[in-house]
């Protein structure tokens, strides 16, 4: 049996720096804000708990497209 490496993709950070900045500028810090107000709402459910946990664990992305 022969294994071959599968080709893959390294996307290092998401889109380009310069798309990063606008969008920050233009809708990342308010969407962040209510990102974050979303998450806090839903923390004080604990139905919701475990979502708004991941919701500030993807505040980073949310403000300015980076994935990790």
């Amino acid at each position: 049996m022969s294994r071959e490496a599968l080709p893959y993709r390294i996307e290092a950070g998401g889109p380009n720096i310069l798309i990063r900045v606008i969008y920050f500028i233009l809708i990342g810090w308010w969407l962040s804000g209510l990102w974050m107000a979303l998450a806090y709402l839903l923390l004080l459910t604990i139905v919701f708990l475990p979502v708004s946990f991941w919701m500030y664990g993807r505040i980073g992305a949310v403000t300015t497209l980076y994935r990790s």
